[in-house]
């Protein structure tokens, strides 16, 4: 889960870094790699996204979409048993844009042993009634409190395992990497500032090493195709202020601001993350529960949105 809560956006992977007690970039590794090697820890994250484009501020459709996101709050608060393999995790999104509205809480239970992401089929049935591409009734029910779907296809517990522990020793290189005027402390925090070129090298540095490590990356993307939409991209402004006490983290402030250049157009994204740590290396409850008896298969699942499609195409009486 990690590795979840870095790709909540591109920079989450660069900028989770800092802290108090040796130089500011000592304590940082220190405390960073006690929260990559702990057992269990719960998270609070907030993300605030910030959008603006030239050529979509002329379409109103595409006025929409940015209002949407732009107004939009994103938290996510975590649970994470790495010895169980188990996630329970609450998504909520909440937007609003002139008379539309979206406001959808998604818990998830995550069981890597298994390779299975259990979801509350009220979640979805929710979910279904605010994007109405089936219509559903409203005494509508599905026959079980969850729906079990595929956590991965093409990757085996084994592997995943080796996967995660590449992925941190590819975070603890990168922030190794970093030179220590880059780090200032204040008490029991510490300033991180990366400048645009950093900030780059950075990203280009982390395909290098996912691709020496383990020869992967996104499907359909290569180092080459990642470089190229660099070019365009500036960052102006990259930066994480960290609290550290006892040598744990405690809590990250990500601020990073960037501009873009397509075909004479400009566009720019402001990304605000806040994360609180807590419970690191304690008990943890799941609240979450799915058994064999209370759950539906991915299959049954799909068997059920067909069958909601099939009635829906159906004429009605008259």
């Amino acid at each position: 889960m990690k590795k979840i809560l870095s790709l909540l956006s591109v920079t989450a992977l660069l900028f989770v870094l800092t802290a108090c007690g040796q130089s500011a970039k000592e304590t940082y590794v220190q405390a960073y790699q006690g929260f990559m090697d702990a057992k269990t820890y719960e998270t609070s994250s907030t993300i605030d996204v910030n959008v603006q484009s030239e050529d979509m501020n002329n379409a109103p459709n595409a006025q929409m979409f940015l209002g949407l996101i732009n107004n939009a709050e994103f938290q996510a608060d975590v649970r994470v048993d790495t010895e169980k393999e188990m996630t329970e995790a609450v998504l909520n999104i909440k937007t609003s844009q002139g008379p539309m509205s979206f406001n959808l809480d998604v818990p998830m239970h995550i069981n890597m042993k298994k390779q299975k992401v259990y979801i509350k089929t009220e979640t979805i049935k929710q979910a279904m009634s605010m994007v109405p591409l089936l219509p559903v009734s409203p005494d509508f029910q599905f026959e079980k409190e969850y729906v079990a779907l595929d956590a991965s296809a093409s990757t085996k517990n084994g592997d995943q395992k080796q996967l995660q522990e590449q992925y941190n020793k590819q975070m603890m290189d990168m922030i190794k990497s970093l030179s220590e005027d880059q780090f200032t402390k204040n008490e029991n925090q510490i300033e991180l500032n990366l400048k645009g070129k950093q900030v780059k090298d950075l990203i280009i540095s982390l395909v290098e090493s996912s691709i020496k490590e383990n020869n992967q990356l996104p499907q359909g993307a290569s180092k080459e195709d990642i470089e190229k939409s660099l070019e365009d991209v500036s960052f102006n402004k990259v930066s994480m202020q960290t609290t550290i006490e006892d040598n744990q983290l405690k809590k990250e402030e990500i601020n990073m601001e960037m501009e873009a250049s397509e075909a004479g157009q400009q566009g720019s994204i402001a990304v605000n993350v806040t994360n609180q740590f807590k419970s690191i290396n304690e008990s943890i409850e799941f609240t979450m529960n799915p058994t064999e008896e209370n759950t539906m298969t991915q299959k049954q699942f799909e068997e059920k949105l067909n069958q909601l499609m099939m009635k829906s195409m159906m004429p009605t009486e008259q």
